[in-house]
């Protein structure tokens, strides 16, 4: 063979890149954590879309538990670690990816991303195409399909409560408060309990377009018929910089309930879960509380 026609064949059966390690990580987490990945048709809902799925070994029909990831980044992939302490759960566990779209070109949009040319209703479509999505794939519950989502998550989570409550049937906002644009738009057909964990030195919420904490409460007990009694706790201090009251509005309409935790302290983090920052509280855990609220106040199933 001459010497050209081996270079020939060898630029023609050039040896396969070697993944890179980002790609390589993100193919270990998928087996480790037996997630599915599943495929979201539909006219624009910004883009191919798609969502991580956590499938529970017993049999169905399953409830849903969406939880949607947080800004700047579109990946599924990084809630999925949080809620490994509940896998083991009859539910089936979504971690939606979110779209690319001005201005973050990441994560999720709503009431208020107008301003930059989108359609604020593409990720409540998206959601409810996903859903059609699962139910084709798995044998689901759709009378039992709730939400949680941390920072830009929880602001799709609160989009949800407003604006899809014939779906979502009980919400979990961590690391968010209502945003203005939300706020101003919330009217929800059906009522829903939610819930609220937040610390009170996560300077992200104080942001011009978002709610005060005082305020986001307000609008959830008038939407829900809460009277303005409550009762507040204080949990067990493991020894942090942090303590976490918890506030619960149990004389609602309909014995619904909204609930806070207050972390003092507590900055931008999903609580029980990653570093060992200071203002990431270790009194308590997003992911236990969450479901705890969802099976307790929610509705959601526990077998």
């Amino acid at each position: 063979m001459t010497s050209l026609a081996l270079s020939i064949l060898l630029w023609s059966n050039p040896t396969p890149a070697k993944p890179s390690k980002a790609v390589e990580q993100r193919r270990q987490q998928v087996a480790e954590r037996h997630l599915t990945e599943v495929q979201v048709p539909g006219e624009d809902l910004g883009g191919q879309r798609s969502a991580w799925v956590h499938v529970p070994d017993g049999p169905g029909p399953w409830p849903v538990v969406l939880a949607f990831h947080g800004g700047r980044n579109n990946s599924g992939l990084n809630m999925a670690p949080r809620f490994e302490p509940v896998f083991d759960e009859d539910v089936l566990l979504v971690f939606p990816n979110g779209g690319n779209r001005p201005p973050m070109n990441t994560g999720w949009i709503g009431p208020g991303f107008e301003q930059w040319g989108n359609d604020p209703t593409q990720d409540i479509r998206y959601v409810y195409a996903l859903i059609d999505a699962l139910a084709q794939r798995w044998d689901i519950d759709r009378e039992h399909v709730y939400a949680t989502g941390f920072s830009n998550g929880g602001y799709m989570t609160q989009v949800l409560w407003c604006n899809a409550s014939d779906l979502i049937k009980g919400a979990f906002i961590v690391g968010s408060v209502f945003a203005k644009p939300v706020a101003a738009q919330c009217n929800p057909t059906q009522h829903h309990p939610i819930g609220i964990m937040v610390g009170s030195a996560d300077r992200k919420l104080a942001a011009d377009h978002n709610l005060s904490l005082s305020e986001t409460t307000d609008l959830a007990r008038q939407i829900l018929g809460c009277k303005r009694k409550s009762t507040t706790t204080t949990l067990p201090d493991r020894g942090d910089q942090t303590e976490v009251t918890h506030t619960v509005w149990a004389k609602c309409d309909e014995d619904l309930v909204v609930e806070l935790f207050e972390i003092e302290n507590g900055g931008h983090f999903w609580p029980g879960h990653g570093s060992d920052d200071p203002h990431k509280s270790r009194d308590v855990s997003a992911t236990e509380q969450a479901f705890r609220f969802l099976h307790e106040r929610a509705g959601l199933p526990q077998r």
